[in-house]
């Protein structure tokens, strides 16, 4: 009996277009083998200068996807495109059995843009990334997945959009999702480029603003975008602009925030954007907690690819998929879980929040939470190291307390579900403070990272 090529081996192509930003997922997987991975690729442009609505860009696009995965992907005539279809999918390097266009709402020319798409590759799943969208493809990950409540932020410079899902389900199981949303979108690169003159950004930042090397590194890199940085300045640029961003959204509209991570729920928050492959983890989970001023507990998927966006449909529908059946370390590999402590004292005690042992490959080590330090505890040297179910137990000391928990916690990196690879406890005493200055936030944030 013939497999189904489906279950056997099967390519598809994913490609994300928001503004400046164009990111391809290619995923394979051949499950007779055991063996599939995704290729990866991203090309900035520039919306004032490129027409992406129009032929000869995608013709080049896909001229240079195809390098850059070594891969076949759109049907040739000679050198030229044929502009018809796909390669159909035969094996590894051959083809692909779909291609999915997802594209962010707040593009300009989006309708002269699907049409030239759809013209291009007229086999092609078309979407776009707005409201509706989300409430179609969450709940069937949430419900999958086993999370009941979801923060989803996508996080570029221009624009923030944050959706707030909750899923309720009747006494027959029947799920209801109910979907608020808050969104910040800046109307020009001039403003943007100023933002960093504003004074809440100053109080967060640990640089000097005001000097004119620091300005001059923002305005390269909003006018000049980079894909990655090392460069802590502009690391520490972005943290406190996320901040208060995030504070921004979170004092428009509270009721998006309501009770999230704080009332015994399982709780996901999945940032997406060019914020989430830029910042570090530490510095990305700081401005997540300080400016969306957040309690309790909730897991946290950093999806740097628009994977989601791309593949959780197919997802969803696990072996019912039409296109590609999508394992799990598709959509994502591993998450982090996050707890933040209520620390009773003195603001200036060191003292222990936490403390625990993880149980990993048969071995014990202790682990514990310091006041007032953001500790992170790694569960494994490396997400791709998950191979077992990896669990952190212990309990919280000396009158600590998360919201919504008792005092033992017990973490299972589930290999059925999202694996967890580390654990983040925010053990610094609330509310937290910062400044007067940046020389002040130097040492406060040397104190948080335990330096």
């Amino acid at each position: 009996m013939a497999i189904s090529p489906l279950v056997d081996k099967n390519a598809y192509l994913g490609i994300h277009i928001s503004r400046n930003r164009i990111t391809a997922n290619l995923a394979y997987s051949h499950y007779g083998a055991g063996r599939n991975y995704i290729l990866t690729d991203t090309v900035r442009y520039d919306e004032e200068r490129d027409d992406i609505s129009d032929q000869q860009f995608w013709d080049e696009y896909f001229n240079t996807l195809e390098e850059s995965f070594n891969w076949e992907i759109v049907q040739r005539t000679g050198n030229t495109y044929s502009l018809v279809n796909s390669v159909p999918f035969s094996d590894e390097g051959k083809g692909v059995s779909g291609v999915n266009f997802a594209l962010n709402y707040t593009l300009p020319k989006k309708i002269k843009l699907l049409s030239i798409l759809h013209t291009y590759l007229p086999t092609a799943k078309l979407t776009t990334t707005d409201a509706k969208f989300y409430l179609k493809i969450l709940p069937p990950i949430m419900s999958k997945l086993e999370y009941d409540e979801l923060l989803y932020l996508d996080a570029d410079p221009e624009k923030f959009d944050l959706y707030r899902l909750d899923l309720t389900r009747d006494k027959l199981g029947a799920v209801t999702p109910k979907l608020l949303q808050t969104k910040i979108h800046w109307d020009s690169k001039d403003h943007l480029i100023e933002s960093i003159n504003d004074k809440r950004l100053k109080a967060f930042a640990s640089v000097d603003v005001e000097n004119s090397q620091v300005v001059n590194m923002w305005a390269n890199f909003l006018i000049r975008p980079t894909e990655k940085t090392e460069d802590p300045v502009l690391h520490d640029l972005l943290r406190s602009f996320l901040t208060v961003q995030s504070m921004t959204m979170f004092n428009n509209k509270k009721d998006v925030f309501a009770q999230f991570g704080q009332v015994g729920r399982r709780s996901l928050f999945v940032i997406t954007g060019r914020l989430a492959s830029l910042m570090p983890g530490r510095a990305l989970v700081l401005g997540l907690l300080d400016g969306l001023q957040m309690r309790g507990s909730f897991d946290l998927l950093v999806d740097k690819d628009h994977r989601i966006e791309l593949f959780g449909d197919e997802y969803s529908r696990g072996i019912n998929a039409q296109d590609y059946i999508v394992p799990r370390s598709v959509l994502a590999s591993s998450a982090s879980k996050v707890f933040v402590i209520e620390v009773p004292g003195r603001k200036g005690e060191k003292r222990v929040a936490f403390t625990g042992e993880i149980l990993s490959k048969g071995k014990k080590r202790d682990v514990f939470a310091l006041s007032p330090e953001l500790v992170r505890m790694k569960l494994a040297d490396n997400s791709e190291e998950i191979s077992e179910n990896i669990v952190l137990t212990g309990k919280f000391v000396k009158q600590a307390y998360v919201e919504g928990l008792s005092e033992e916690i017990n973490v299972i990196s589930d290999l059925e579900k999202l694996p967890i690879d580390s654990v983040f406890m925010d053990a610094r005493y609330k509310p937290v403070v910062y400044g007067p200055d940046f020389r002040a936030n130097i040492s406060k944030l040397k104190q948080w990272m335990g330096e």
